[in-house]
């Protein structure tokens, strides 16, 4: 059972308050959101109306992976912006559950839930994002890293790409970076695609075929 603070419990008790949730997503520009019909300033902050729901929750006492599932209207595309310029996997989400009094002021906030983004589906106009608690990292398989002919790197970030142009896109192949003039900081292996079905031969050498 989750404890309720007393300053939130008491605002519940009353008649003219109701709830809404504040979400917070801490990716290369933070997102305040929040499902209440008008934006919302809380903490010296602007919550932005957004239509969001939530259609599954799992707790558990056992030492298991917590996780809520986050369902956003996309109808401007505006998560699939998000989502296709930067790794937003492993970054903190903070949903908090937030009693209001006309006019649409919050007097009592508690957080509901605080973990990462752990995976995330776009489709049509909605988008769904996976928050699990800090267990997930348990699962983490090593080495994260895999190689791959395209690059990993999240497009203009200051440690991997470094790319400080004027574009605004990149499709994460060689060919876009050498447009760009990047290519030093190229992250991917560009010449995997040529190996496939071939033999590698690996601190000998070729062998040598003997003559019949």
């Amino acid at each position: 059972m989750r404890s309720v603070p007393t300053e939130l419990n008491d605002e519940l008790l009353k008649e003219a308050s109701f709830l809404v949730k504040l979400v917070e997503l801490y990716f290369s520009s933070t997102l305040y959101i929040t499902d209440c019909d008008v934006d919302l300033f809380y903490d010296d902050t602007l919550y932005q109306s957004r239509g969001f729901s939530f259609p599954s929750a799992e707790f558990s006492l056992s030492p298991r992976i917590d996780q809520v599932t986050l369902e956003f209207d996309n109808v401007e595309l505006e998560f699939s912006s998000i989502a296709l310029n930067q790794e937003i996997r492993g970054k903190k989400a903070i949903i908090k559950q937030a009693a209001l009094q006309a006019p649409a002021k919050v007097v009592a906030v508690s957080t509901f839930f605080m973990g990462v983004v752990d995976s995330c589906r776009i489709r049509d106009q909605r988008a769904s994002m996976n928050v699990a608690n800090p267990w997930v990292y348990w699962k983490r398989k090593t080495p994260r890293r895999s190689h791959q002919s395209t690059c990993p790197w999240q497009f203009k970030h200051n440690e991997t790409c470094r790319y400080s142009g004027t574009e605004e896109w990149c499709d994460q192949t060689y060919a876009r970076c050498a447009v760009l003039g990047n290519t030093v900081n190229f992250g991917g292996f560009r010449w995997l695609p040529s190996l496939i079905n071939k033999k590698l031969y690996w601190g000998r050498g070729m062998p040598v075929k003997s003559e019949e």
